[in-house]
């Protein structure tokens, strides 16, 4: 009984906060400190902040529930998109039930962001509709959120709604003060015009953004010679597109930044006939790729290393604690001795559990980083295999086939990436879809690589139409046999 009693005394004061209701309180003030005012991009791990939302929802502490849970959303989006997408649902959940709205508000407007990247367009529009309102006058957030808007409508070739939502959102942008919610609207204003064929009205909308840094120039110069290119005005462009690459050795630009640019310069001397330049600039943007992949990689590894350096403080403190506690052990010195090398035992067997656990998580860590990696590398094929089969210099076409595929047809070399990355995948579609066609079985394996509707028509050589057609046919077989099952 008495050595009981010494454990209990032990393992409760190894932790600076041993009742869990302040362990809990603790990760919200952390956690709020760093996101009240919204999403931000800090890599910090906050120690259960993940139990909080649940443990808060159990008290009926909605308020605090819905606020964790939004929290936690933001520290995993970048990182466990389906632990994201959970929370920001929990968010919703509690704060409908603690009559949160801004909290509330910001939930729906993650949800329809991720639903937005998932091509669920309807969807995510009816997400940012009620996140609007939710904001009040929180105006730029009412900013981005019917600029969202405006960017599911453009998807869905809404464009008079598209508009009314930029309009607004410009409006919004103006009694919120923000020239970064402006700057957005105005972009995606730019965006539309093109679209309608309206050039320039593109143009007064590029030209009335003022960039406040290199990056933002970048931005601005590779949208303006975009535009150009567009409709013909190859000098313009040329001009536009020279004061960006004379930009792009500044370190303050994104790497993501750098892969659109150097995307757009391989297109541009591609449509000059300049094929040799056009390969410099696609190397460029594939090394920009690798930096961005380097990049991600690099956060993760730091995410890690938190999680890691908060439980090694954590056992840090546990021994400092045990040395105090050797007067009170002195008294029943052989119970003691046994308790302490039981507990050795245990703690290093759970260690080393611990150490091999996390030897896992780092390898199935950097699978995933070099499967991201070919899925970029298969997506490159197909936009390279799509320019090819746009061209009407063959000879030329194929020297660049024969560079990037050799002797593979790009459809097989596309096959051939999805196959590492899906092993199995196939032949599995197959079995469980025996009456889907071959067209159909192609639409499938191109959503794994979010292809776009234009893109995957180019790549299969039929109309938009028809690749319409085909999803609703693939996804009503498909559904059907779920039904079944």
């Amino acid at each position: 009984m008495i050595g009981l009693l010494i454990v209990a005394v032990v393992f409760t004061a190894c932790d600076p906060y041993p009742r869990k209701s302040e362990r809990m309180e603790y990760a919200l003030k952390q956690a709020d400190s760093i996101y009240s005012g919204g999403e931000n991009d800090t890599a910090l791990f906050i120690p259960n902040l993940a139990e909080a939302a649940s443990y808060f929802a159990d008290k009926k502490q909605f308020d605090k529930a819905a606020l964790a849970a939004l929290y936690n959303g933001y520290a995993e989006k970048n990182y466990d998109k389906a632990a994201a997408m959970e929370s920001f649902k929990e968010a919703e959940r509690y704060g409908t039930l603690a009559h949160d709205t801004l909290a509330l508000a910001r939930a729906l407007y993650q949800l329809g962001s991720m639903l937005y990247k998932d091509y669920m367009h309807e969807d995510a529009l009816t997400c940012y509709r009620k996140a609007e309102t939710g904001f009040g006058q929180h105006y730029v957030e009412k900013s981005m959120a019917r600029n969202a808007m405006a960017c599911c409508y453009i998807m869905n070739k809404e464009y008079d709604s598209a508009a009314f939502n930029l309009e607004l959102s410009l409006t919004y942008a103006g009694l919120g003060n923000s020239s970064l919610a402006r700057t957005k609207a105005l972009n995606n204003y730019a965006v539309l015009n093109k679209l309608r064929g309206e050039y320039d009205k593109a143009f007064d909308c590029l030209k009335m953004i003022e960039p406040k840094n290199a990056q933002q120039k970048v931005l601005n110069q590779l949208n303006i010679g975009n535009t150009f290119m567009a409709i013909g005005a190859m000098d313009s462009a040329a001009y536009y597109f020279n004061q960006m690459e004379a930009l792009l050795s500044d370190t303050t630009i994104k790497e993501e930044t750098k892969v659109s640019a150097y995307g757009s310069l391989s297109h541009f001397m591609e449509s000059q006939n300049k094929y040799q330049e056009a390969l410099e600039f696609i190397k460029e943007e594939l090394q920009n790729i690798y930096r961005v992949k380097n990049e991600i990689e690099g956060k993760n590894i730091y995410r890690v290393q938190q999680k890691y350096d908060y439980k090694t403080v954590r056992n840090e403190m546990s021994e400092k604690i045990v040395a105090r506690q050797r007067a009170i052990l002195f008294m029943s010195l052989i119970i003691i001795l046994a308790i302490l090398l039981l507990v050795v035992s245990q703690k290093r067997l759970a260690r080393i559990q611990k150490q091999e656990m996390e030897a896992k998580e780092r390898t199935l860590f950097y699978v995933r980083q070099y499967s991201d990696l070919l899925a970029r590398q298969g997506q490159t094929m197909q936009k390279l295999a799509i320019v090819m089969d746009n061209k009407e210099d063959k000879a030329l076409l194929d020297n660049l086939r024969a560079t990037v595929f050799g002797k593979k047809d790009p459809w097989e070399a596309l096959v051939e990436v999805f196959d590492i990355l899906h092993p199995n995948e196939r032949e599995r579609i197959r079995d469980q879809h025996p009456e889907l066609t071959e067209m159909e079985q192609k639409d499938i394996i191109l959503s794994y690589f979010n292809v776009s509707r234009q893109d995957e028509a180019l790549l299969l050589k039929t109309s938009i139409h028809s690749i319409d057609k085909l999803r609703t046919s693939v996804k009503r077989k498909t559904s059907a046999i779920a039904k079944k099952q």
